[in-house]
């Protein structure tokens, strides 16, 4: 069953870097996609109290391999 996990980065000078993830572990008994559709879901919710918080997204992407991640980048505070 995919995880959804929010991981945040502070390395770049300017700005702060978050990113919401989705794995790609399916769930074999998930017969009509409905359980797939749920973990988006959650994934979308995650990224909505990213936005709520400041940030903004800058980019987003697919792979069969890793799953989604959505990218999200916030200037910091000076």
């Amino acid at each position: 069953m995919p995880t959804i996990r929010v991981e945040g980065f502070n390395e770049a000078p300017d700005y702060m870097v978050e990113k919401v993830l989705m794995d790609n572990t399916p769930n074999l008994g998930d017969a009509t996609g409905k359980a797939f559709i749920q973990n988006f879901e959650q994934a979308i919710s995650e990224c909505q109290k990213t936005l709520e918080k400041g940030y903004r997204l800058t980019d987003f992407w697919a792979n069969p391999d890793t799953g989604v991640e959505f990218i999200f980048k916030k200037i910091k505070d000076t």
